[in-house]
């Protein structure tokens, strides 16, 4: 299964002289493999075709795959999963595709909202021991969290 991914097989131990001599064999007909595509906002449905086969191009058409599309996307935006499972499907054995993209965010726009998410990012943005970088990050988690999300 996709929890133990890549090749199968056992080890050849050959004794022979006092020398061991180990080999590995594979033997699985299929292999497993997860597979992380980076997309993002202005990727077409047929750019994140083609990312995945960039990503897949060394698999058999024997293997099974899960790809997870992983980046940051337009509130909106739509990403056709059963049109790419369909097409993925005629080139691999099997194929499940799982979005984990994460809704781009506005700071700026939502920074003047009079919601709790506004205060919140009006909070952070006032911090001055926060660089940049980590007012973004924290941002996104407090959101993430507001959202109801797995932080």
């Amino acid at each position: 299964g996709f929890d133990e991914c890549g090749e199968k097989g056992f080890v050849l131990i050959d004794i022979k002289n006092d020398k061991i001599n180990a080999n590995f064999i594979p033997f699985a007909k299929r292999r497993f493999y997860v597979v992380d595509v980076d997309i993002d906002a202005q990727d077409t449905q047929h750019e994140v075709y083609s990312k995945v086969l960039e990503k897949t191009k060394e698999f058999s058409s024997q293997d099974a795959l899960k790809i997870i599309l992983n980046g940051e996307v337009e509130l909106g935006s739509v990403r056709d999963l059963d049109y790419l499972t369909h097409a993925l499907s005629q080139k691999f054995f099997f194929v499940k595709v799982i979005d984990k993209c994460r809704v781009k965010i506005d700071i700026e726009s939502l920074k003047g909202d009079m919601t709790l998410a506004g205060e919140f990012i009006r909070k952070v943005m006032d911090s001055k021991e926060l660089d940049d970088q980590e007012k973004n990050k924290i941002i996104r988690c407090g959101l993430s969290a507001l959202d109801g999300d797995e932080v």
